[in-house]
């Protein structure tokens, strides 16, 4: 992997590419090590990680981290196929599909229809022909002086670019505005978030209008299959009234606050570079389950309609 990455970013630079790596056991040799060679000696499991008695974990992590952000920077894809009964060392190599934006395949062995499948379905084609996927992505957005940017949790990376558009509150991958992503897929999800600085007038992006609304505007630049590059703008105009106003509580969309919410809830789940983190690991998880009752109770206590069941009424 360390050797492709290298090639790659040594010769195609900033170019649309894909690596793939399949992988058919853990790596046993060189700084990516995920276990050794002899069979007497144990791959790493949850209690060894919990305990921070795993021998190659922390190693192998922060090396893989480093491979990631390289590829990514190139604006290079990972994808990984593992077709393998027992671990092949995902844990530890997670960041190069998560920071790039590629696929992570999990399979007995490559001759399953399953994998043979999955791998086709990467090369599907659009009406056009071309490969149905995008490279060397930027995702920058713009808000008007009532909404700042919190950050960006999904597959990408930050563009450091600490604009006038970005707030104090920090969610996900935040410190900006623009954040690069290695590669598209037509259905590629990403959440941003974003803090109310004030509800008082405003307009458009150019502050036009009356009355307590906010503008957002994303800007995505791509460089599609087919060789072209593409720009698509979308803007958005929402208003920004209290939380408890009706307009907001019937146009409120539970799937995808649900949805959002647990992006946050895995992110704090998985993000932490304390010294102590393995040993935090079931602290973190209950505070985690902690923070959802809360924002669980402050959606219901803003937006729930308590209504009493015509069944409990009965007893």
């Amino acid at each position: 992997m360390s050797i492709a990455i290298g090639l790659m970013e040594s010769t195609f630079p900033n170019a649309g590419a894909r690596i793939m790596l399949y992988a058919g056991g853990p790596c046993t040799e060189g700084p990516g090590i995920v276990v050794g060679t002899e069979l007497k000696e144990p791959i790493r499991s949850h209690h060894g990680i919990e305990r921070d008695n795993a021998k190659y974990y922390r190693k192998a992590s922060k090396y893989y981290e480093a491979l990631a952000k390289r590829a990514a920077a190139n604006g290079h894809v990972v994808d990984i196929f593992s077709g393998a009964l027992d671990q092949v060392g995902l844990l530890e190599m997670r960041s190069l599909p998560n920071s790039t934006g590629g696929h992570l395949i999990l399979s007995d062995s490559f001759t399953t229809s399953i994998f043979k499948q999955s791998l086709m379905r990467i090369f599907s084609t659009d009406d056009e022909g071309s490969l149905d996927m995008a490279f060397n992505a930027t995702l920058d957005v713009k808000t008007t002086k009532e909404i700042k940017v919190s950050g960006l949790i999904g597959h990408g990376i930050s563009a450091t670019n600490r604009s006038m558009y970005v707030g104090e509150t920090e969610i996900g991958i935040g410190g900006t505005s623009t954040w690069r992503m290695a590669g598209l897929m037509p259905r590629s999800s990403f959440g941003v978030y974003f803090e109310i600085i004030s509800q008082q007038s405003g307009g458009g992006m150019g502050g036009v209008g009356a009355g307590p609304f906010g503008s957002i505007q994303f800007t995505t630049h791509y460089l599609h299959s087919s060789g072209s590059q593409r720009l698509r703008v979308t803007t958005v105009r929402r208003p920004l009234r209290d939380g408890g106003s009706p307009e907001i509580a019937q146009s409120f969309d539970q799937e995808t606050a649900a949805v959002l919410m647990a992006r946050i809830a895995v992110f704090k789940s998985e993000v932490d570079d304390g010294p102590y983190a393995h040993y935090l690991m079931l602290l973190m998880a209950s505070d985690v389950l902690r923070w959802v009752d809360r924002m669980l109770i402050r959606l219901c206590a803003r937006y729930a309609d308590y209504r009493v069941s015509p069944r409990l009424q009965l007893f």
